[in-house]
């Protein structure tokens, strides 16, 4: 939460005191770091800063367009590397699984309770049985940026509420399956797991087509963002890793988002037929 990724930097000119200088306006800096490249020592365009406080990050992010050393630079949230790839998607939609016992009145209240409506608002939306018209069990939320969509699902993958006891909010999956990952905060590990996960559903089509986050080019060479923050050389992601893969921008070319196993909807016909609950705890819901 109070980490952030900073792409499209100055490769020539931007160095670890003009990245402080930059970003210390908005809060506290605990650390910070401009990726370079492990043979070379040349920047690979991207970077990372830490503040203090997480409030810092929302501050950053009402004052883009942020530009540093003459260009404006892409600020977003660190995603945890933990965290499933089609969690790092740019999307608004988030899926909602465990409330059985809930309402969307409950749900929003605890979410107001937690996150300030400075930072983003929502609105919530549980599906119902069209004949008996019970509850049930999962839902969608809708938020107003991609911003407050990071930050529910870094702050709560897993919570309880009065009603409920096991509630989870990930990313929804579009009803398609269509959607790679716009991945500006993790590590990539294998070329093909967006496919080998989610290929059945999402084909090769990413957010916008075959086309990454800035179309088949790159920031930092063809290995994806940055030239591929690898774990040869520091650790972030494996071997042929990075911020992307070889088609270059955030996200992969092989796309979708999730597991074909497990969850809401798949097996225990939470919304298999209807196109909504697709593998809570797994791959997302659709809608």
């Amino acid at each position: 939460m109070r980490k952030i990724f900073v792409g499209g930097i100055n490769k020539k000119d931007t160095t670890k005191e003009t990245l402080y200088n930059c970003f210390s306006q908005f809060g506290d800096i605990v650390d910070h770091v401009v990726v370079e490249d492990k043979a070379t020592q040349e920047s690979r365009g991207f970077g990372f800063v830490t503040f203090k406080e997480s409030d810092s990050v929302e501050k950053a992010f009402q004052s883009r367009p942020i530009n540093l050393d003459g260009r404006e630079v892409d600020c977003k949230r660190a995603m945890p590397r933990h965290l499933d790839l089609k969690d790092h998607a740019k999307v608004t939609r988030l899926f909602v699984g465990g409330v059985k016992d809930a309402t969307p009145e409950e749900l929003k209240q605890y979410i107001e309770s937690r996150h300030p409506t400075d930072y983003g608002t929502c609105t919530i939306e549980f599906m119902t049985d069209k004949a008996t018209g019970n509850n049930k069990g999962f839902g969608f939320i809708e938020c107003s940026s991609h911003d407050f969509a990071d930050r529910l699902v870094i702050c709560e993958q897993n919570f309880s509420l009065p009603s409920c006891r096991s509630v989870r909010i990930n990313k929804a999956q579009p009803k398609d399956g269509s959607g790679g990952s716009d991945r500006g905060g993790r590590g990539g590990r294998d070329g093909n797991r967006g496919g080998g996960r989610g290929g059945d559903r999402g084909g090769n089509q990413n957010y916008g087509g075959n086309q990454n986050y800035g179309g088949n080019q790159n920031y930092g060479g063809n290995q994806g963002y940055g030239g591929g923050y690898s774990q040869q050389s520091n650790g972030y992601g494996q071997q042929s890793g990075g911020y992307g893969q070889q088609s270059g921008g955030y996200g992969q070319s092989s796309g979708g988002y999730g597991q074909s196993s497990g969850g809401y909807g798949q097996s225990s016909g939470y919304g298999q037929s209807s196109g909504y609950g697709q593998q809570y705890g797994g791959s997302g819901g659709r809608y």
